[in-house]
């Protein structure tokens, strides 16, 4: 960049001010915006043989006799989760995270084996972006076959689908191609 604006202004006049915080975050964003532009249909997901620490997980690889409760939510409520979630608290971050521990869900699956909030940091979805995004709940259904399967609900929105912002579009779909890419 550097390099490119050295060039350019050996034949072109510096502005008064140019170099300001406020040209340089116009600078940052449209670059941003260029890259994801650029890159929002050629990344992909590739599977690493890389070991990862898990936060549920103690060094023997057990699964923790407990997790912190500001890890599962920033909120909590005297109401109980239902009997079936993993958690003997209710701790979430939003009003609709706390509906979906303490209320029963209603849906065309058999039942709802067990459910409960992803703690933050132990499911990490990489966004060619800008960082990572984490999933909000898991839940292992029974459909009336009989077969279990294990869901991650990505993002809990008390909006409707047209009020989403596009960054919020843009990390569902790397939940979906991630996850579309794992079941391969």
């Amino acid at each position: 960049m550097h390099e490119v604006f050295c060039e350019y202004f050996k034949t072109h006049p510096l502005p008064d001010k140019f170099f300001s915080k406020q040209t340089l975050w116009h600078l940052v964003e449209g670059y941003r915006d260029w890259y994801i532009k650029t890159f929002t249909a050629r990344y992909s997901y590739e599977k690493v043989d890389v070991p990862v620490s898990d936060p549920l997980c103690d060094e023997n690889n057990s699964v923790k006799e407990y997790v912190v409760r500001n890890d599962i939510g920033v909120l909590n409520c005297k109401e109980a989760p239902l009997e079936n979630c993993l958690y003997d608290s209710c701790a979430y971050d939003s009003d609709l995270e706390r509906a979906n521990i303490t209320h029963e869900i209603k849906s065309n699956i058999a039942s709802v084996e067990v459910y409960g909030k992803i703690p933050r940091r132990t499911v990490r979805i990489p966004t060619y972006a800008d960082g990572t995004y984490s999933p909000d709940f898991m839940y292992v259904i029974n459909h009336n076959s009989g077969k279990k399967q294990l869901n991650l609900v990505v993002e809990t929105k008390a909006k409707t689908k047209d009020h989403i912002d596009p960054e919020e579009r843009r990390k569902f779909t790397a939940a979906h191609k991630l996850f579309d890419n794992a079941k391969r």
